[in-house]
């Protein structure tokens, strides 16, 4: 029984090369033919993003958290009010640290605590930052307080400023797509010149990247430009199957 089990095993595994083998050289009989495709766009940033710190200082831990967050809110909300829900604030978290306050010979533990808000802006992108660094100004607490030594003092200042792209992977996958209308035009360039037919796409690989999604452009609020139009380039190695 056992050896009739052996030859039953033995014979399909010679059945499954007779069909496994002929597929695998038919595959072999492939060959590659390899281009490059290169592609250029030139393109304005749409976005300005502005990133704002929030320092907050007070006496008790657990109140001046809760100070911030109600800080954060009110100053969320007016932003929001001001330009009619166009803009996108991103809030970070908040860091609170504590020191000891030697002053008048007395120690005394003062908390100091930190956060930032993304700001993005992208429509009219001169005018809303314009708009959007006076309004900053004027709703700082620092230029409105009548009293010094407040139990929770709260201060805003601009950390940076700068231009980038709200949708980067649109454009990233349009140069891509130049460069592979690229390659293919060469590629039929030699398939014309030989007697090869085309099987299919075997592998993709970009050598040069665009880098449009990290492109950052710093913006002077002193004196606030358009964005730059910038240049991007890619190349895509694209090898081709052909019979």
């Amino acid at each position: 029984m056992r050896q009739i089990k052996k030859i039953i095993i033995l014979t399909l595994i010679i059945l499954l090369n007779l069909i496994i083998t002929p597929s695998l050289e038919a595959e072999t009989d492939f060959k590659n033919i390899s281009t490059i495709g290169s592609a250029e766009i030139t393109l304005r940033p749409d976005q300005a993003i502005i990133r704002l710190e929030i320092n907050g200082e007070g006496s008790n831990k657990s109140r001046l958290n809760h100070q911030f967050r109600e800080e954060i809110k009110k100053l969320t909300s007016k932003l929001q009010e001001l330009f009619s829900n166009n803009i996108e604030i991103i809030q970070g978290e908040i860091e609170i640290v504590s020191y000891l306050d030697k002053a008048n010979h007395f120690s005394k533990e003062i908390y100091r605590g930190t956060t930032y808000l993304k700001i993005k802006l992208d429509n009219n992108l001169i005018d809303n930052l314009n708009k959007l660094v006076d309004n900053i100004q004027d709703l700082n607490p620092v230029n409105s307080r009548v009293t010094y030594n407040q139990p929770d003092d709260f201060s805003y200042k601009i950390d940076r400023a700068y231009y980038t792209f709200k949708d980067p992977l649109k454009y990233q996958n349009q140069l891509l797509q130049e460069a592979l209308n690229n390659s293919t035009a060469k590629l039929n360039v030699l398939l014309k010149l030989s007697s090869f037919k085309l099987v299919g796409i075997y592998q993709l690989k970009e050598l040069q990247p665009s880098n449009i999604s990290t492109y950052q452009e710093e913006i002077n609020l002193e004196r606030i430009k358009e964005a730059t139009e910038e240049s991007f380039k890619t190349e895509l190695r694209v090898i081709y199957q052909v019979n």
